[in-house]
């Protein structure tokens, strides 16, 4: 999403709530102990060239290896706090390659497309030339990375603030054969999602492998229907649209117009990931009203049905600068330790300037949920 402001120093007050599973779920009874892990945050903390962005879904490259996927980016320095000579014109995505697991070994190393001139711009780019991609999810399976694109235009929201001001125009999933290779030597193949609807659809917006299935959640944002919608497909098969399967109100059908819908209060970025050590699988997303609170929704089945939202952290930044919003809640079990979440939000502002004067918004915000029973 682009920006329009600045972003705030984590307050370290704990929040302790508790999940009851209803009779329709029976989960057991977890809590959760949220903290801000600024350990993580300062792995991404870079004073030149990348210096700040949004989005942040994370996926395993296998090894050490983790791809990191951003949105709009600034690009400039940091001084004092404040971004100087940062532009984010035409530099709409890029990505990041860290190496190590844990916070204090890892390194990460920023990777920027062709701009105009000599200048940065927008790693992935639209076959056509139309409009710019956001990133969805994505997965790696035998060896070749499989990324969903969102092709987005500038299209007029009347009655919405302008940093809203785009739509939705197509899906792509992008195919890269050599993800062990630096990002700079990729060459994606480009392949359109076929499946047209009536109503707009995130498709990827979180993939999940559960054995021999990769589970392709998206959202579908329509002016009557709104909510979340689960595919499924063998994972050898991801690109072949024909192979895949939606789940319905009684079984799984080919057809989308099908698929039952859950999670309306949600925003197109999101995660699904599984608890081994709870036995649970995980929907951690931020709301679409956004209040500025990252949610989580429990379930044994990577389908549901799912618990009612808990609230397990509320962002202290907009509480600092009205101007502030929050976003894009997902969680990041690769870099996550048994008993604990890791989970990332994004903080933006309806004010441009704020992002200038502030560094520290428009950054990937992260805080450490500690899971117990």
């Amino acid at each position: 999403m682009a920006p329009v402001v600045g972003r705030m120093v984590v307050a370290s007050s704990l929040l302790m709530v508790s999940l009851v599973g209803s009779s329709t779920v029976g989960p057991p009874l977890f809590s959760f102990r949220a903290e801000p892990a600024r350990d993580w945050e300062r792995v991404l903390e870079n004073r030149k060239g990348w210096i700040g962005s949004d989005c942040a879904y994370s996926i395993d490259l296998g090894g050490d290896r983790i791809l990191w996927l951003f949105d709009d980016t600034f690009y400039g320095e940091i001084e004092q706090g404040r971004r100087k000579g940062a532009t984010m014109a035409g530099i709409h995505n890029t990505v990041a390659i860290m190496t190590g697991r844990e916070p204090g070994r890892a390194r990460v190393r920023f990777f920027f497309g062709r701009g105009t001139g000599d200048g940065p711009g927008s790693f992935f780019t639209p076959p056509d030339g139309v409009g710019w991609f956001w990133f969805g999810h994505g997965v790696v399976v035998t060896n070749s990375l499989y990324l969903f694109l969102w092709q987005m235009v500038s299209k007029s929201q009347p009655g919405t603030p302008e940093v809203f001001h785009f739509a939705l125009k197509r899906c792509w999933l992008a195919v890269v054969e050599n993800p062990g290779a630096d990002p700079d030597a990729w060459q994606p193949l480009y392949k359109p999602v076929p499946f047209e609807q009536q109503d707009q659809i995130f498709w990827g917006s979180s993939l999940l492998q559960v054995g021999d299935w990769i589970y392709i959640y998206s959202l579908m944002s329509g002016e009557r229907r709104r909510g979340v919608v689960v595919a499924r497909v063998p994972a050898r098969k991801i690109s072949q649209f024909s192979d895949w399967r939606f789940f319905g109100s009684r079984s799984w059908t080919n057809s989308p117009k099908d698929a039952s819908l859950f999670i309306e209060n949600c925003q197109p970025e999101f995660s699904v990931c599984y608890l081994a050590d709870r036995k649970t699988y995980a929907f951690v997303h931020s709301p679409a009203d956004l209040r500025p609170v990252v949610l989580l929704q429990t379930s044994p089945s990577p389908v549901g049905p799912w618990s009612e939202p808990v609230t397990v952290y509320r962002c202290p930044e907009p509480q600092r600068n009205f101007r502030v919003f929050c976003y894009a809640a997902k969680a990041h079990p690769l870099i996550s330790r048994p008993g604990e979440l890791i989970i990332s939000y994004a903080t933006n502002s309806f004010r441009f300037s704020d992002l200038l004067d502030d560094a520290s918004l428009y950054f990937p915000r992260f805080i450490r949920v500690r899971v117990s029973q």
